[in-house]
Parts: C-alpha cells; sequence; structure tokens
C-alpha cells in the first residue's frame, strides 16, 4: 500500500466529517487497519464524530473489528434491502451512533 495514498484517502474522510458527512463508507476494515494501521484513522475519526460507518470486514478480521467498533457494531449480509433498512434505522433514531 502507498502510505502517501493511505494518508489522502485518511484526511479525505476527515474532511467529509468536518463538512457534515450523514454517513461514512470505507470499503473495508482489513489486516492492516486490525493491526493498527491502513485507513485505521479514518475509521477511527468517524466513530470520534459518532458517525455510523458502512463497511466490509473479512471473517479473519471480525474479532478485531467487534473490538475497535464496540458494542455498536452489526454484522450484516451482503444484501441492499438488509443495508437500506440499516441505513433507515440509523438515520432515524435519536442520537444513536452506529458503526456498521
Amino acid at each position: 500500500m502507498d502510505p502517501s495514498g493511505i494518508a489522502e484517502a485518511c484526511a479525505a474522510v476527515e474532511r467529509s466529517i468536518a463538512a457534515g458527512a450523514d454517513l461514512i463508507i470505507i470499503s473495508k476494515f482489513g489486516k492492516l487497519e486490525a493491526e493498527r494501521g491502513g485507513m485505521r484513522d479514518a475509521f477511527a475519526a468517524a466513530v470520534a464524530a459518532g458517525l455510523p460507518i458502512l463497511t466490509a470486514v473479512s471473517p479473519a478480521v471480525a474479532e478485531a473489528w467487534s473490538v475497535f467498533a464496540g458494542p455498536l457494531s452489526r454484522f450484516l449480509p451482503v444484501d441492499s434491502t438488509l443495508v437500506h433498512a440499516w441505513w433507515s434505522d440509523i438515520r432515524t433514531a435519536p442520537d444513536l451512533p452506529a458503526a456498521g
């Protein structure tokens, strides 16, 4: 992975958060993030801002994701209907941040 590209991507997520994003979508929480690298800073910024995160998580790092995201984590099958329902629930919940 290109460290400068990762830094740019993290900065873009942080700019989106500052601009008032309602949802953060990051392609995946993978091995690098589980090892405290990669896009982990972007995930952390979204969590700190109380924003829901939509991402893919490999079964190999599911435990690391659960530890990182805590009790707000939800695992969903790859199904657009379920993802839309998750977003609808999160979007309408009063003051309920979520990681997903």
